[in-house]
């Protein structure tokens, strides 16, 4: 945790301006701090305690303005730590506190604070050290459950004016869930902009038409990838990243950066490994394995592909080659290509190269490009264009007739000759097929401004079958769903504008204040991937969109465990559906899921099968020693004396329950409980997990649901 601190104060504190006392300005200068330090101290409550015995502080003046940067720290670590930063109007912007008391919990726990009254903590907290931002946020609403092992609640502010939200200003506030401590506020805002007025703002219909024509929806294919089963399928989504519709004149506006996801694209060789480590990672084969591969697969041979390698791109002799390497293409099951990487005199002249190990085509290079400005920019943006045309039709010539040029999200060239032209441009063919653009698919070419030869290029091609567009919904039909289930909203966002060479400068402050529209955008909180042929909502990886929240059962009001089973739904410990069934027996399947969530089990919410998810549970459960092969049965009761089992081994005591001979039972049915389990039960019983009734453990009779869940809360209440 102390390294967290020290981290944290020198990700803070990199990069400042800093200004010795003897320099200070007549804007802050020795008083300024003075009143700084002071002012922190009464607002935050820190004491004067010689326990805090290293004081540090920096001073951050730029663009007109002063923060003091101030540290305490206590290295006897009976105190701990405390970093704020304060401007001259003496408002807070940013404190951290690390106290010894609020080290997370090894063992899972339920808080002693609930999030309503962390909560009201964050509030309060708020209203002392920042009152001048009450009135301006909005706190973001968030009903998913909280992970039952973590420390902290984190609640985000945003930023709202004349009604309408500014999500790129806000705050977050961390409460200690253990303590009460509040841990961190950080305050992202600019008092310095101005926000146009809400007249003549058009109607939400008129917006809607607008964004439709202007913006809309594409056809796309997309892959759905679980584990090693990869298959395409067809959406309905917005391909420009960042695109808004002006609420006034109904014109395009970029900029902001809180845009719906698009599905991505790859610019480099280097992007695409990334992309294919992120969806699913290359296989990386031993030398033995790659020999086996070799052998069996009619690959060419290491030899052979640096040959081919060096005669494709002219890599003469005065190159090393620095590595080579066999990979699994992810996107085809049975394809594996070379990657290599040569270089001379250094990085500075540097080629890396992925080629097909079976044909020996290339799929992907890269060449390290003179980044000297100072040489004349020769081809424009239109010829660097035909020449990745000319290029593509020329290695690919089948392939090419199946792509077409897209700019939706054309990166915008940040390296530029003193006259502001750019000295290269990237362009991205994507692949189109039954009417519908293959976002994953296609080229990527760079193109060097200044000689006009292909400096990077990327090719990745699905070669199953892809599903036909024959029975999807028309446009019309997606673009109303759209609308209806994720919906256009008034915001303000800060655009992107350029500066006199022509380089695109994001929505932050730039020698003034920034520029903010006011426009209607996509609501960012879902994925804009509507199903082509069902019209349903999709998720990010092509399941249904099941908003994951707390679950609000209709048929506890009676029961007498009501606050619990709602308590642990909060921390994400329930069972799917609107009905609890508090007294019905609850299955094998589902008192695992329930243990499994309390220590820490990531479902992978990716899958949707209900007899995956179940299969995943399991070796998960298994892998942990929770489950043994043999007992797996997901629909039996369980009973009494297993869910004392399964308890005992989760919190890793199933060693010493083990131990034969040294347990004492009190129940007058001990004689009951399997002599394998003894340990278990009476471990199991000593920490107050299962109870006995009037002397009676019960151990084979069925878990109830509802016992079920009294079992959890009492492992999570465990002293």
């Amino acid at each position: 945790m102390k390294k967290r601190f020290t981290t944290f104060i020198a990700l803070i504190l990199i990069s400042i301006f800093v200004l010795p006392v003897g320099a200070m300005s007549a804007d802050g200068g020795t008083k300024g701090l003075e009143t700084a330090i002071k002012k922190a101290k009464s607002l935050l409550d820190i004491k004067d305690d010689s326990d805090y015995d290293v004081f540090n502080y920096n001073i951050d003046s730029q663009g007109g303005k002063t923060i003091y940067n101030l540290s305490w720290e206590d290295t006897k670590n009976k105190l701990g730590s405390i970093y704020v930063s304060i401007d001259l109007n003496n408002r807070i912007l940013n404190y951290h506190s690390y106290k010894p008391s609020d080290e997370n919990v090894k063992q899972p726990s339920l808080p002693k604070i609930t999030k309503e009254e962390a909560l009201k903590m964050s509030n309060q907290f708020m209203q002392k050290v920042a009152p001048w931002l009450s009135n301006k946020v909005k706190l973001t609403e968030n009903n998913m459950p909280i992970y039952v092992g973590d420390s902290y609640f984190n609640f985000n502010y945003y930023r709202v004016e004349n009604g309408i939200p500014f999500m790129q200003n806000n705050v977050n506030i961390t409460i200690n869930n253990r303590t009460g401590n509040v841990t961190d506020f950080n305050c992202n805002w600019d008092d310095s902009i101005s926000f146009p007025d809400t007249k003549n703002v058009m109607f939400q219909d008129k917006a809607e038409d607008y964004y439709s024509k202007k913006l809309g929806l594409k056809l796309i294919y997309k892959l759905n990838i679980d584990r090693d089963n990869i298959k395409p399928y067809l959406i309905y989504t917005n391909v420009y990243e960042g695109r808004y519709i002006d609420a006034k004149t109904g014109e395009i506006v970029r900029g902001g950066i809180y845009g719906p996801y698009y599905g991505k694209q790859y610019a480099t060789n280097e992007d695409a490994k990334g992309v294919a480590e992120n969806d699913a990672s290359p296989i990386n084969l031993s030398p033995k394995e790659k020999k086996a591969v070799e052998d069996s697969s009619n690959f060419i041979n290491e030899a052979k592909a640096e040959e081919a390698a060096r005669k494709a791109l002219n890599i003469d002799k005065s190159y090393k080659l620095n590595r080579i390497n066999l990979y699994g293409v992810w996107m085809n099951k049975s394809d594996y290509s070379w990657d290599m990487n040569f270089s001379k005199d250094g990085a500075n002249n540097n080629i890396s190269i992925s080629l097909d190990a079976k044909t020996g085509e290339i799929l992907s290079f890269y060449k390290y490009a003179d980044p000297n400005t100072s040489k004349p920019i020769k081809y424009d943006k239109e010829k660097a264009l035909k020449i990745a045309k000319d290029y593509i039709n020329k290695i690919q010539p089948s392939k090419y007739k199946e792509v077409e040029y897209t700019d939706w999200n054309e990166q915008e060239a940040y390296l530029r000759d003193p006259n502001g032209k750019p000295t290269q441009y990237s362009f991205m063919f994507n692949r189109k097929a039954n009417g519908a653009y293959f976002i994953d698919n296609g080229f990527n070419v760079t193109v060097d401004a200044i000689s006009g030869s292909v400096i990077g290029y990327n090719y990745i091609w699905y070669k199953g079958s892809l599903p036909s567009t024959k029975d999807i919904i028309p446009i019309s039909k997606a673009n109303s769903i759209l609308f209806k289930e994720i919906g256009l909203t008034k915001q303000y966002i800060g655009i992107f504008t350029q500066d006199s060479k022509g380089k695109v400068i994001p929505p932050i402050p730039q020698n003034g204040k920034q520029t903010i529209k006011l426009v209607y955008g996509l609501n960012p909180k879902k994925a804009v991937n509507i199903d082509a042929v069902s019209g349903k909502l999709l998720d990010y990886f092509g399941a249904p969109y099941d908003e994951v929240s707390v679950p609000n059962y209709t048929d506890i009001n009676s029961s007498n465990i009501k606050d619990i089973i709602n308590l642990l739904a909060q921390y994400g410990i329930s069972l799917p559906g609107d009905k609890f069934k508090p007294n019905e027996n609850i299955t094998q399947a589902d008192f695992l899921y329930l243990v499994a969530k309390t220590f820490n089990y990531y479902e992978n919410t990716r899958t949707y099968d209900k007899t995956k998810k179940q299969d995943q549970l399991y070796e998960y459960l298994i892998n942990k020693g929770i489950v043994k092969k043999d007992e797996k049965s997901p629909s039996s009761n369980v009973s009494r004396q297993d869910a004392a089992k399964f308890l005992v081994r989760a919190l890793g005591y199933d060693s010493v329950a083990n131990i034969k001979g040294i347990y004492t039972l009190p129940f007058i049915d001990k004689d009951k409980i399997n002599t394998e389990l003894v340990g278990h039960v009476s471990i199991a019983y000593g920490l107050n997990i299962i109870k006995d009734t009037n002397g009676y453990i019960n151990p084979t009779d069925a878990t109830t649901r509802s016992q079920a869940i009294v079992f959890i809360y009492n492992v999570l209440n465990m002293k």
